[in-house]
Parts: structure tokens; C-alpha cells; sequence
């Protein structure tokens, strides 16, 4: 998949760097889309990352994550999710001057 990786806006961080928050601001060329707010976090070496969403609560008082972009094929939203994992680490791990 054809990412273009534009820039991750920190948005908390501790000292030693072994926390840290953010998002990402990625390109998809293919689609002609400017994709923002895909979510970082990188806590004791392990990494996560979620496409853009909200969250909410339901009428039961538990919270719901309603997706902001997705693909209409679920699978295509998956390997969007894989491909922004696998290259995005690199390109934060440059930013914030960590070692993978």
C-alpha cells in the first residue's frame, strides 16, 4: 500500500521516552487523501496504532469507538491499519529519536 508519511504531532511524553502519545498525519496518494489523527502510542516497547476515530457512550454507559475513515471492504481498512504499523514505526521512531 502506498503511504506517504507527513508528519507525528507528540502530544505526551515522559522523561526517558519509554512513553509517549501522538498522531500522525499520513498521505494515501493512490487515493488522492490527506489522512490525520491516526493515533500513537508507544508504552514499555510496545507500540499501538488506531485510525481515526470517536468515541462516544451508548445508552448502557459503555463507550463506543465509532471509526472516522474506513473503507468500505473491511479487509482494505485492516491492511491500511497493517501498512501504517509496519512503516509507521520507522518514521516515528526517526522523530523521536529512538532506537526500534
Amino acid at each position: 500500500m502506498n503511504i506517504e508519511f507527513v508528519e507525528f504531532y507528540m502530544t505526551d511524553i515522559n522523561e526517558d521516552k519509554s512513553y509517549f502519545s501522538g498522531t500522525l498525519h499520513i498521505y494515501l496518494p493512490d487515493e488522492d487523501t490527506d489522512l490525520r489523527g491516526v493515533v500513537v502510542i508507544f508504552k514499555n516497547e510496545n507500540w499501538n496504532f488506531f485510525l481515526p476515530h470517536k468515541m462516544t457512550t451508548g445508552t448502557d454507559g459503555k463507550k463506543i469507538r465509532y471509526p472516522v475513515y474506513s473503507k468500505r471492504d473491511r479487509n482494505q481498512s485492516k491492511a491500511l491499519l497493517q501498512a501504517v504499523i509496519e512503516q509507521g514505526k520507522a518514521f516515528v521512531a526517526q522523530k523521536m529519536d529512538i532506537m526500534l
